[in-house]
């Protein structure tokens, strides 16, 4: 099934270090099991003239709605972190944080601000096919 956009919205509050609420719900189209994107809008500048060429929109955390309600709803992140520098096969969940000075060798830790915009879609493929 191809992945449709069921609404856009902005996160709303950080609940928890694994969860966001966001400012659309049911009314929205939103349901449970709806996946979540935050991304990251990251601008392409020629070198030379210094002209904006245009952007490209990254993925910078997945999530799954867990919770909807009328106006909201409420997202888990589902994003591994990256495997870590003594390998094996754990790989816990990122962490959301609202200071965008936390450092964290290990990447675990994905920066989030209240108002950011989120895109909810349906469907689509797990994993992208290459």
């Amino acid at each position: 099934m191809p992945e449709i956009q069921v609404a856009q919205g902005h996160v709303a509050t950080l609940i928890t270090d694994i969860q966001i609420a966001l400012n659309v719900g049911s009314e929205a189209g939103v349901c449970l099991g709806d996946t979540v994107t935050l991304s990251r809008s990251v601008e392409i500048i020629d070198p030379i003239s210094k002209e904006t060429l245009g952007g490209v929109l990254l993925a910078k955390l997945k999530l799954v709605v867990t919770m909807v309600s009328k106006k909201y709803c409420v997202a888990t992140v589902t994003d591994r972190a990256p495997v870590g520098k003594s390998g094996g096969g754990f790989r816990p969940l990122k962490r959301v944080v609202n200071n965008p000075f936390t450092s964290d060798d290990d990447l675990n830790e994905v920066h989030v601000e209240i108002g950011e915009k989120v895109r909810v879609t349906r469907g689509g493929d797990d994993e992208p096919p290459f």
